[in-house]
């Protein structure tokens, strides 16, 4: 197991160049929250081996998925079940394609595997401050 240096290390390699300079999501930045979310799972299932590069690599991928899918179909896809997204839209709207990306990925990736409301909010939280 990496310690949290090398992590960081290896991840900031993995995501250099993912977006473009002008995009609002800063490598730095993206760093931050894939280590964060990587020590997070970590932390709530007590275990090392819980999360590994490989996590990073799908986000990776997931992320490039979601920035061609949104670029295509635009960000009105996400609100297509308007009768359930509505209430939301205006309050929560993020316009920017590469933010909504990460968010969208770190959802998938990290958010939706804690079965726990209590650590999901604790996860949101977490998260908030990077």
């Amino acid at each position: 197991s990496l310690d949290q240096k090398d992590e960081k290390s290896y991840i900031a390699k993995m995501v250099t160049g993912l977006f473009p300079p002008i995009s609002k999501v800063k490598a730095d930045m993206l760093v931050d929250l894939l280590s964060c979310s990587q020590n997070f799972i970590r932390e709530v299932e007590g275990s090392q081996f819980g999360v590994s590069l490989r996590d990073v690599n799908r986000c990776r991928i997931l992320m490039k998925w979601f920035v061609d899918f949104l670029k295509t179909k635009g960000l009105e896809a996400l609100y297509k079940q308007a009768g359930y997204w509505s209430p939301y839209a205006s309050s929560y709207a993020c316009d920017d394609i590469d933010v909504r990306s990460v968010i969208l990925t770190l959802a998938h990736c990290y958010h939706s595997r804690l079965a726990d409301s209590a650590d999901r909010a604790k996860y949101r939280e977490t998260l908030s401050k990077v």
